[in-house]
């Protein structure tokens, strides 16, 4: 995991952004279904809201930080908790695609909230983390010249709200056309 995030650090540094067009409710499966097998996804229901169909964007970049934000509220679950759920609202705005990850996870104390995207910062002891996952997902959001914010409740759970300009497609609209 460390190497990987090593890797997904380089890869953002050093590489442009890339315009594509991407099924965003398929991505989303496809992140979802990486972590079925993560030690307490399968008690942890999933909620999607998806009110985009396709954009052009870095598909890469979104994937990254879907990766991060999805498997950090899978491995900070509140395991006391018998009604454990994950929500992914993504919706656009204007031109910019807002993606809400949410949680009734463990929650993040309000004096670890303003450190969460230091490199290795790890909020928590229970970390088993390289503390480079949200780091990484803060540069690559900026890189997009998007943003982040966090809203949380030690003991009650978890928003990453994120926003990255977008441009929308259309069914039948070419990419050259959409960019």
């Amino acid at each position: 995991l460390f190497i990987r995030d090593i890797i997904d650090y380089s890869k953002n540094t050093r590489t442009e952004i890339s315009q594509e067009i991407v099924d965003v409710t398929r991505l989303v499966e496809e992140v979802r279904d990486n972590f079925q097998f993560l030690e307490g996804a399968s008690s942890i229901r999933f909620f999607e809201n998806i009110l985009v169909d396709k954009v052009v964007t870095d598909r890469t970049r979104v994937t990254v930080i879907l990766n991060n934000l999805i498997s950090n509220a899978i491995k900070y679950h509140d395991r006391d908790n018998h009604n454990q759920w994950i929500k992914v609202n993504i919706f656009p705005s204007g031109r910019d695609l807002n993606i809400v990850i949410s949680d009734n996870g463990l929650g993040i104390s309000e004096d670890n909230q303003s450190r969460i995207f230091e490199m290795f910062y790890r909020g928590t002891e229970k970390s088993k983390g390289s503390g480079l996952g949200l780091y990484i997902v803060k540069e690559t959001i900026e890189k997009m010249n998007g943003s982040i914010q966090v809203e949380s409740k030690e003991g009650e759970g978890t928003s990453f709200i994120v926003t990255i300009p977008v441009s929308l497609v259309h069914v039948g609209v070419e990419l050259a056309e959409a960019v």
